[in-house]
C-alpha cells in the first residue's frame, strides 16, 4: 500500500547540570527538533512531484541521538524532545551515542536489542548498529552478519527489506575495509531498496552495490531538515525536506520499489581461509544471469593492482601475483561492473610461501582493529 514515513539524525543532545533548563543555547538543535515534531504531524507535500502523502507513520532516527551517550541523564532530556513528536521513534545509536557512555542498555530497553526489525506496509525494517562500543569506528562484525543471517531467514526474496543504521557504508572508517561489503554478501538474496544512513550531517546519495543509500541530514546546522521518504503507486521516493523554507527540497531517490534483477556472484577459488605457498592466488569466479558485466580481480583493495576476470560462460578466471605482497592474512577481492552498477565480493585467505621465516599461529577474531601487531624475539 502506499504509505510515508520519516528520518531524522544526528541530533547531538549534550548533557547537563542537574536542573539546569533546555536551551537553544544549551542544545543546538532545540528548535529544529520543535519543528519536526510540528511538521511531523501533519501530511507532507513533495513540492517538485506534487504530491501530497498519507500521514507519516513512524520516524526512524539514524544515530548521534546524543553527544556523549545517556551520561548524567542525558536520555531523560531526549525523551522530552521526542515527546512531541507523536508518532512511534524506532533508534539507532552513533559513535557518540557509543564511545563515552554507551546507549546499548537504553536501545535494548526500547527495542529488545541494539539488532532488531519489525515488519510494516509489506516491508522488512532492519536496524544494523554499525558504532562499535567504546570505539569510534564503525564496524560490522561476526556477530552483526550472524543476527542478519538469522532475521532474514523467514524473509521472502521479494519483500523489500529497508535497512538503516548510523554510518555511510562507503565510509573508509570501518577498521576492516571488507566490513560494508560483508553486508553487503549478507543481504544479497533479497531486495533492499534503500538503506538509511546519518553521520555526515549532509543530505546525500550514493550507492552500495545495488542499494540505494541516503545520509538524512541533521537537526541543526546547514542541514537542519528532515527525510521524506514515501511509496505512491509502487514508487519509491526520498527527500530531504529543509527547515530553511528558501531552500527547495532535495529529492534524492525515485525509482520503482519492484525488486530488479540482479545477478549472482560466487567466488568458487580460493576457498575461505586457504592457505597459499605458491607466488599467485589463482581466482575463479561463477556468475550467474549477468550479462554487460566487466569483472576485475584485487588483492585486498579493488582500487590497486585489479586484473580481468577472462573466460566465456558463467565461469571466469584470474591470476593475481603476489609480487612483493608480505605472508600473512589478506584477501581477494572481485568487482563487477556495468553501467552505474557496481557488485563487490570478499574471500579471505593466507599467503605463507614455504621459505617464509613466519611461523604462525592463526585465529580468526569476530571483529577488527586497526592497531598493529607488536612483535618481539
Amino acid at each position: 500500500p502506499d504509505f510515508c514515513f520519516l528520518q531524522i539524525s544526528d541530533i547531538h543532545i549534550s548533557p547537563r547540570p542537574a536542573g539546569a533548563p533546555t536551551t537553544a543555547e544549551s542544545d543546538l538543535s532545540t528548535e529544529g527538533l520543535a519543528w519536526f515534531a510540528e511538521q511531523a504531524a501533519k501530511p507532507q507535500v513533495l513540492t517538485a512531484q506534487k504530491i501530497t502523502t498519507r500521514p507519516p507513520a513512524f520516524v526512524l532516527a539514524t544515530g548521534d541521538i546524543t553527544e556523549f551517550g545517556g551520561i548524567a541523564g542525558t536520555w531523560e532530556v531526549v525523551d522530552r524532545y521526542f515527546a512531541p513528536i507523536k508518532l512511534p521513534v524506532y533508534v539507532t545509536g552513533g559513535n557518540h551515542d557509543y564511545t563515552w557512555t554507551g546507549i546499548m542498555p537504553i536501545i535494548a530497553d526500547r527495542h529488545g536489542s541494539d539488532h532488531y526489525s519489525f515488519d510494516k506496509f509489506g516491508c522488512h525494517f532492519v536496524c544494523i548498529e554499525t558504532a562499535t562500543p567504546q570505539e569510534p569506528l564503525p564496524c560490522i562484525d561476526e556477530r552483526t552478519v550472524t543476527w542478519l543471517a538469522k532475521d532474514l531467514k523467514p524473509v521472502s526474496a521479494e519483500t523489500p527489506v529497508i535497512v538503516f543504521c548510523h554510518h555511510p557504508l562507503a565510509s573508509t572508517e570501518f577498521p576492516q575495509p571488507q566490513d560494508p561489503v560483508r553486508l553487503q554478501e549478507a543481504l544479497s538474496g533479497h531486495h533492499v531498496p534503500l538503506l538509511l544512513m546519518g553521520h555526515g550531517h549532509g543530505a546525500r546519495h550514493e550507492k552500495l552495490g545495488p542499494i540505494d543509500c541516503v545520509m538524512g541530514g541533521s537537526t541543526y546546522g546547514p542541514n537542519t531538515g528532515y527525510g521524506i521518504i514515501v511509496v505512491t503507486d509502487g514508487v519509491l521516493r526520498v527527500v530531504h525536506r529543509f527547515k530553511d523554507a528558501a531552500k527547495p527540497m532535495q529529492t534524492l531517490v525515485e525509482k520503482p520499489l519492484a525488486a530488479p534483477r540482479l545477478p549472482s556472484i560466487e567466488i568458487v577459488e580460493p576457498k575461505p581461509q586457504a592457505v597459499i605457498a605458491d607466488r599467485a592466488v589463482e581466482v575463479a569466479v561463477r556468475v550467474q544471469q549477468g550479462k554487460g558485466f566487466r569483472l576485475t580481480a584485487a588483492l585486498d583493495d579493488k582500487s590497486k593492482q585489479a586484473v580481468p576476470m577472462e573466460g566465456e560462460g558463467p565461469s571466469l578466471r584470474g591470476r593475481l601475483a603476489f609480487g612483493e605482497t608480505l605472508p600473512g592474512a589478506h584477501i581477494v577481492h572481485v568487482n563487477a561492473k556495468a553501467d552505474a552498477l557496481g557488485l563487490d565480493r570478499l574471500v579471505p585467505f593466507v599467503y605463507a610461501p614455504s621459505d617464509s621465516p613466519l611461523r604462525e599461529r592463526r585465529i580468526q577474531l569476530d571483529s577488527g582493529g586497526k592497531a598493529r601487531p607488536l612483535v618481539v624475539d
